[in-house]
């Protein structure tokens, strides 16, 4: 999908991302997160995807009470925020959860400058402070604070799917993911 002047009145958050997150979505490295689990039950891809849905629909509730964001910036960010942690179970980065915890911003910064060479200040400071309060990067802008807060809004609600599904049926998170789209008449998507 290409970039078209997008309308925050009448576009849906869906193809805001679309249209905006195009780039990002078309790499190797969002397909690889696609195959890679995250938050008991879900990919390091549809994590990201659900963190740009949700900041951007949050953008969409500030720009109706007059304060606009840089979508752009945005979606670019939200989409990229956890591809430092892309190959972690490989031993490609850390040996325990909370390394992974602190480093991951750094390392997704890093990924992300590597894909995209104009990564602007407030993309990269969108990524590197995602974590916070967990880790030192405090965010210095909207779009910063936009994300962080869609991060921890979609991880609490993943982790929370995936700690049901192991506390009533004892599957691992591997499993989880599409015993719990059963059980709530989806499918993987």
């Amino acid at each position: 999908m290409e970039n078209r002047s997008i309308n925050l009145e009448t576009d849906s958050s869906l193809s805001i991302v679309l249209s905006i997150g195009h780039e990002v979505l078309k790499t190797k490295e969002f397909s690889q997160g696609l195959d890679q689990l995250h938050h008991l039950g879900t990919s390091v891809s549809k994590h990201s995807f659900r963190v740009a849905l949700l900041s951007v629909s949050l953008a969409k509730a500030l720009h109706k009470r007059g304060i606009s964001v840089d979508l752009t910036s945005l979606v670019r960010a939200a989409l990229l925020h956890d591809f430092g942690i892309l190959g972690r179970y490989e031993g490609k980065f850390y040996g325990i959860k909370s390394c992974c915890l602190f480093q991951h911003p750094k390392d997704s910064v890093k990924v992300a400058q590597s894909l995209f060479f104009n990564m602007t200040q407030k993309e990269v400071n969108t990524i590197a402070s995602h974590m916070w309060p967990f880790s030192a990067s405090l965010p210095c802008c909207k779009e910063a604070w936009i994300v962080n807060l869609s991060d921890k809004l979609v991880g609490s609600k993943e982790g929370l799917e995936g700690f049901y599904l192991y506390a009533k049926h004892r599957v691992s998170p591997k499993e989880g993911l599409p015993i719990w789209l059963r059980l709530q008449n989806r499918t993987i998507s």
